[in-house]
């Protein structure tokens, strides 16, 4: 054997080495996130103790092992990515999802996917005002713009109410409640909240685990500092999960709210007009319930997306490090819009550009 061909030998034991070493590696970390999921969801989702839906642990159970079966078989970075998201992609929850980190074997996403759309107020004519909400989420980079424009249509619907009022939901996949709440009140008064109250979850439950406590008492910083008026029923469901954990109990139910009398809706404008997209879940749902049930309200553009009655999620990172992983944690009851309900335009509009040109083409109200 000469020289050449025994490095050209070496470097094909090398490179047959190091691939199998990565398939081995790829296939240890898919079974071990999926292994580190499976745990987690026993230990914190709602439904493996939610005697409403007696199906989900056995449906949870067998989605687990038919991933580690897969798992088993991963060899490629590619292949991990296909275990983990169709694991999570089995229980039909957009709550329960994973975001693996990119890398060169994954697909890169097309020129011009993502699509940043920032919040802002405008008075497109003095009769004809625009609100544009894109998330209601306090991680995101955007919310601040958000806040800014909910400050501003404030003071506005304050001193005055236009004829049509525009509120584009585009891109927003939820967040919290209060910035929705805020935007209803401005628009309807102090009572709307409660008078639009009939689509929404009657009460709620929480999975009562260390995991999940842990996780909602390192929120309370941000809660302070984002969502102010929310602390005082945040500190509240802190203290009765806390109990709850203390006492092994599986789940936490949140006390009821009394009925509060609902009062009459201020006078609103006489048109109001709602763009959706697929992107809306969750807050962004939660504000739909809402809104749907005001007067004069139309909805536009696309249909929302949809969610079911697990939400509030915990966020963690998988073991493997290739990523993150999100898990509800709530259960809704008595909810009027069903699991994987979405909500259908009025006027529906294809995309972005058939958007604007009828944000465009709109005319102040008449009389």
């Amino acid at each position: 054997m000469n020289f050449f061909t025994w490095i050209t030998t070496i470097g094909i034991v090398l490179a047959t080495t190091c691939s199998f070493v990565h398939a081995r590696d790829v296939a240890r970390d898919a079974s071990d996130d999926v292994r580190f999921l499976s745990a987690r969801i026993a230990q914190d989702h709602p439904g493996m103790v939610n005697p409403g839906d007696p199906a989900f642990r056995r449906r949870a159970n067998e989605a687990a092992r038919k991933a580690l079966r897969r798992a088993d078989k991963a060899r490629t970075v590619g292949d991990y990515r296909d275990v983990l998201t169709a694991y999570v992609a089995s229980f039909e929850d957009p709550h329960l999802s994973v975001e693996l980190n990119d890398t060169q074997d994954a697909a890169s996403p097309p020129p011009g996917a993502a699509l940043t759309r920032r919040g802002g107020f405008e008075q497109l004519s003095s009769d004809i005002w625009l609100l544009r909400l894109p998330t209601f989420y306090a991680g995101e980079p955007g919310f601040d713009d958000v806040i800014h424009a909910i400050d501003q249509a404030e003071k506005e619907l304050a001193r005055n109410t236009p004829g049509t009022l525009v509120i584009d939901l585009r891109g927003n996949g939820g967040g919290a409640s209060e910035p929705g709440d805020r935007v209803l009140m401005a628009i309807w008064g102090n009572h709307a909240l409660p008078a639009l109250a009939g689509r929404r979850a009657k009460s709620s439950a929480w999975r009562a685990s260390r995991n999940v406590l842990r996780d909602l008492e390192q929120r309370r910083p941000r809660i302070a500092q984002r969502y102010p008026t929310e602390l005082a029923g945040y500190d509240q469901l802190l203290s009765g999960l806390r109990g709850a954990v203390n006492h092994n109990q599986l789940l936490y139910q949140e006390p009821i709210v009394p009925t509060v009398d609902r009062g009459a809706l201020k006078a609103g404008p006489k048109k109001v007009f709602v763009i959706t997209d697929s992107a809306c879940i969750s807050a962004c749902l939660d504000f739909m319930d809402r809104v749907l049930e005001a007067p004069h309200v139309v909805q536009v553009g696309q249909a929302t997306g949809w969610d079911t009655i697990y939400t509030e999620v915990e966020s963690i990172s998988l073991p493997s490090g290739r990523g993150d992983a999100t898990i509800p944690v709530q259960l809704l009851q008595g909810r009027y819009r069903a699991s994987r309900q979405v909500y259908e335009p009025s006027i529906h509009l294809d995309d972005d550009k058939a958007i604007d040109g009828w944000i465009a083409s709109l005319k102040p109200s008449t009389p």
